[in-house]
């Protein structure tokens, strides 16, 4: 009986550490869920804008080819009632000839006929201006019309644009998603131990902890790229039981960082000279990781300008941010590991 009950406390330790680890995960699957999310919904905002504007210059080009026929038919009836006129014109001419001829009598009927001679040229006039006028109005609803259709050529090209970027994130999302939630590329260990519901669901990897800028990220992973995949336990107990289940399960080794045992350790960082990050500047992390963050990134500097300005005497930990390692130092890290 004794060593039933001692099994089955065992076998509640380790569903109680399956469901820590499986928690864990699910929360950094819903953090990267919920980045991904936000990055498409950006996305579909500036698709709708977009598309707004389209739609708008639609309706504006609807408006200005209403606007041109309304014109162009001002237009016609205009050059119509000329060539009316000019007609009209030429007949009282022809009258104001036949008149001439005619006796002394006809004085009056001819002063008449020049009154309205004059009537009609002056009406003429006035056509005449308005019909230039329809004209460079013409011209210049031409002209918004081509701009009008440029503008929604450059639209429709941004909204292209626009829908490939949200593709292309929703690809990178679903890409991401599948990878989180299948662990691809972490060791066998570190699978078992995350997926174990005894031990991992609650505990964090060094990569897990740890972010920053995009224009850093690549530089500080290459710096720190033997450590990401360490667990960060709170003490030596978490560690050795990781062990014993990975021991037991003959599953590989593991390492792991042990919290307690870098208590003491405080960032100290100075600029060294222009152009020089400290890397604890630019990392962001939980303060209860700050002891450990010291430890690993005190005295390391992201310098991005020209290598010949570093201090020869500077006798830090120089990284430049597009090449290799400048001067660096060896670190020595309280870990555990276990081979099988």
């Amino acid at each position: 009986m004794r060593e039933q009950i001692e099994q089955d406390k065992k076998s509640n330790e380790r569903a109680g550490f399956s469901i820590k680890s499986l928690e864990q995960e699910q929360r950094i699957s819903e953090k990267l869920t919920n980045e991904k999310e936000i990055t498409v919904n950006e996305l579909k905002a500036v698709y709708e804008e977009k598309k707004a504007m389209h739609n708008a210059s639609l309706e504006k080009q609807k408006v200005m080819q209403s606007t041109f026929a309304r014109k162009r038919d001002e237009m016609y009836q205009l050059s119509k009632s000329q060539e009316i006129k000019q007609i009209q014109l030429t007949t009282i001419k022809q009258e104001l000839e036949k008149t001439a001829t005619d006796d002394n009598s006809q004085i009056e009927n001819l002063a008449g006929f020049e009154d309205k001679l004059q009537l009609i040229k002056s009406q003429l006039d006035k056509e005449n201006k308005a019909f230039e006028s329809l004209k460079s109005e013409e011209a210049a609803h031409l002209a918004k019309q081509e701009e009008t259709s440029r503008m929604q050529e450059l639209i429709r090209e941004e909204l292209t644009q626009v829908n490939r970027k949200l593709d292309a994130k929703s690809n990178e999302f679903q890409l991401t998603k599948s990878l989180v939630d299948n662990l691809e590329g972490f060791p066998e260990a570190i699978k078992f131990l995350r997926k174990n519901s005894q031990w991992g669901k609650n505990m964090p990897l060094l990569s897990d902890i740890i972010t920053t800028d995009e224009k850093y990220r690549v530089t500080i992973e290459n710096f720190l790229e033997n450590y990401m995949n360490y667990y960060v336990v709170d003490n030596d107990t978490e560690a050795i039981a990781a062990v014993k289940l990975l021991s037991d399960s003959g599953k590989g080794k593991a390492h792991f960082f042990v919290l307690e045992r870098f208590e003491k350790f405080r960032a100290s960082q100075n600029k060294l000279f222009p152009d020089a990050v400290a890397a604890t500047e630019i990392i962001e992390y939980d303060s209860k990781y700050a002891p450990l963050v010291a430890y690993l990134l005190d005295d390391v500097y992201i310098f991005a300008g020209d290598i010949h300005q570093v201090p020869k005497n500077a006798g830090r930990n120089i990284y430049h941010r597009k090449w290799e390692i400048y001067r660096s130092k060896v670190y020595h890290f309280w870990w555990f590991s276990w081979v099988i």
